[in-house]
């Protein structure tokens, strides 16, 4: 039986520094592929104390990104520009749905946003 299950994070070099402080380990864990399907390395230290929502104060849950020093000026850039766009409705070109800058496919068609 194949049954689904969450991927396994990327875990940072000991060199990689600090990118991004994201909200949660599911955007990080998003925010990493992200950045890696745009061609860096990027990774996590841990998977933050998001099994305490609700417990414990909301900052707690946040969760660092690793880059190599390098490329952290690229990774930021990749970063603002998906938190532009988040906040800015798209038109599919698919279905000419309007959807919330949030949402990274349409929910009309299934189609998804290019963030760039």
């Amino acid at each position: 039986m194949n049954m689904a299950h969450d991927p396994e994070p990327t875990w940072a070099e000991p060199s990689w520094v600090e990118v991004y402080s994201a909200a949660n380990a599911i955007e990080a864990q998003m925010l990493v592929g992200l950045l890696q399907a745009n061609g860096l390395q990027a990774g996590l230290r841990g998977l933050g104390m998001g099994g305490a929502i609700g417990e414990v104060p909301i900052d707690a849950l946040a969760t660092p990104i690793y880059a190599p020093p390098e490329q952290k000026a690229r990774a930021h850039d990749i970063i603002m520009r998906y938190e532009a766009s988040s906040e800015t409705p798209w038109t599919c070109p698919h279905c000419q749905e309007e959807n919330g800058g949030q949402f990274e496919f349409c929910w009309q068609c299934n189609a998804p946003n290019s963030f760039s």
